[in-house]
């Protein structure tokens, strides 16, 4: 479905584009008195908007389109349902590059998610929509002959919402507490 090809007309035109304009929008907000309805800054909004866009562009790239350095979407793909089978040996780089790939794959996800939504504002909630956005992709990777459908990645992927989440957690109390 996604070739080489694909990413590299569609990737590298749109980040120098996205940094930009992100920067642009923020230069342009930056002492700007105008709030939302909630009472944020529109600096802060637009702020967050981006790292929440980032978040997911940097999933999608790393879960559709290929990357011959880490060697991802290169072989032939398959299907694993057995959990912790295919992570290998843990002493082995490979290893490592898996499972803390897909931990911090969905990182940022899970620390940008309650930002951008504030009734999204429990673990719970958080955690479930990282398994829910994980087990989609999953589901995508089933018809792209070069990726793996592994219930590893859904259990790291979720792992790295949830850390996120709480990394958040941390970040809003150490700011209530000031």
């Amino acid at each position: 479905m996604f070739s080489t090809f694909t990413y590299i007309l569609f990737i590298p035109p749109i980040k120098p584009f996205l940094v930009h304009k992100g920067r642009q929008i923020l230069l342009t907000c930056q002492d700007s008195p105008i709030k939302d309805s909630a009472g944020v800054p529109m600096k802060k909004k637009i702020l967050i908007n981006l790292l929440f866009i980032f978040s997911l562009i940097f999933i999608f790239r790393y879960t559709m389109l290929p990357n011959s350095s880490l060697g991802i979407g290169m072989g032939k793909g398959g299907i694993n349902l057995i959990p912790f089978k295919s992570l290998g040996n843990p002493l082995s780089p490979g290893f490592f590059i898996n499972v803390g790939g897909n931990i911090l794959l969905f990182l940022p996800f899970g620390l940008v998610l309650p930002l951008k939504f504030y009734n999204i504002d429990r673990m719970q909630i958080v955690t479930l929509i990282g398994l829910s956005l994980s087990i989609m992709i999953e589901c995508i990777q089933l018809t792209m002959p070069n990726r793996w459908t592994d219930i590893n990645d859904v259990i790291l992927n979720t792992l790295g919402t949830y850390i996120g989440f709480r990394l958040f957690s941390k970040f809003r109390l150490a700011y209530i507490l000031k």
